[in-house]
This record gives structure tokens, C-alpha cells and sequence, in this order.
């Protein structure tokens, strides 16, 4: 594995903070008696997922776990759901945090948008490479070890990936040599 992904969420900046807050998991969410708020708090929003991705299911599975009656619709691409999100008929984004990421900063109004630093699920990625070239899989994982063990890793995954959450950096910590 080269980096942790996962589903993530994008939304507006001026989103009420209380919605912001409940999704980010933070104090809000991690409150025993305000977690009973989580349906009050995100019931009746509209969120989009992507037409063909694994999002919907998991989405689906989480509202329905915690009975929350909000609304999920499926749009055609990502670049639909930034804009249904950019124009207020959609509160949020979930899909890919990475593909969240590079299609929020080529919209035009990438100012008026955020990743949320959430993983909502974790997801190892790993680079393929061609079975039998040990001499260039040893390449790759001794460069790769390097960045890790650096700290180099942090300043290539941001650009794609946002900033590291705590997560992920205990991820880069694991696969880091001593």
C-alpha cells in the first residue's frame, strides 16, 4: 500500500457549521447527548453520490443504521454533484476524497467549496507493478520507504489528497521503517 483513501465529503463553506461539525465527527458528533441530535441535525439534507460508484450502498447503510431521513440522489458525474453542491440543491458531496479534490479545484468557485477532513471509510491503495522485475519492485518500495521514513510522503500526498489527517499519518507511520 502507498496511501489511505476513502469516501469522503465536500461542501460548501458557509454550510451551517452545525452540519459541518455533526459530519466532520467532531465535538458535536462525539457527544453522547448531542449525538442524539445527528438525525435532527442532518434530517431533511440532500446528499449526491455518483451514478456507478460503491458511495450510494455505503451511504444508504449508514443513514439507514443511524435513521436518518435525509435524501440521496445519484448525479452523473462528479463535476454534477460539485455543482449541485456549489448551487445549494445539494448539501453535500460523497465519493472519492482524492477524486472530491481534483474536481472541486477545477471549478470555477473552488473558493466557495471544502473537503471535509473526515474519512468516512478507509481504503488502502497500492501501486501495481509487473510480476517478475525484482530489481524494479525493490526500486519502488526502497523509494518509497524513504519518503515515508522522510516525512517526504506528507508533501506529495497533499497536493492530490488534502492534508493528512491523523489517520493517515499513523498509516505512514506503520509502513515507515524503524
Amino acid at each position: 500500500p502507498i496511501f489511505l483513501g476513502g469516501v469522503g465529503a465536500l461542501m460548501r463553506r458557509d454550510s451551517p457549521a452545525g452540519t459541518r461539525d455533526l459530519l466532520e465527527g467532531g465535538p458535536l458528533a462525539q457527544d453522547p447527548q448531542a449525538r442524539a441530535a445527528l438525525g435532527l441535525g442532518l434530517s431533511g439534507q440532500t446528499f449526491d453520490v455518483v451514478r456507478g460508484t460503491i458511495t450510494k450502498d455505503w451511504i444508504s447503510r449508514r443513514l439507514h443504521d443511524l435513521q436518518i431521513p435525509a435524501t440521496i440522489r445519484v448525479v452523473d458525474s462528479f463535476e454534477k454533484g460539485v455543482e449541485e453542491v456549489v448551487s445549494g440543491r445539494a448539501n453535500a458531496l460523497f465519493g472519492d476524497r482524492a477524486i472530491l479534490f481534483a474536481t472541486a479545484e477545477r471549478n470555477p468557485k473552488a473558493n466557495e467549496l471544502v473537503v471535509l477532513g473526515r474519512y468516512f471509510t478507509y481504503e488502502a491503495a497500492a501501486l501495481g507493478l509487473p510480476r517478475g522485475d525484482e530489481d524494479f519492485r525493490l526500486a519502488v518500495d526502497r523509494a518509497l520507504n524513504g519518503l515515508y521514513f522522510s516525512g517526504g510522503i506528507s508533501a506529495l500526498y497533499e497536493p492530490y489528497f488534502g492534508e493528512p489527517t491523523e489517520q493517515v499519518l499513523h498509516f505512514f507511520q506503520i509502513v515507515s521503517p524503524e
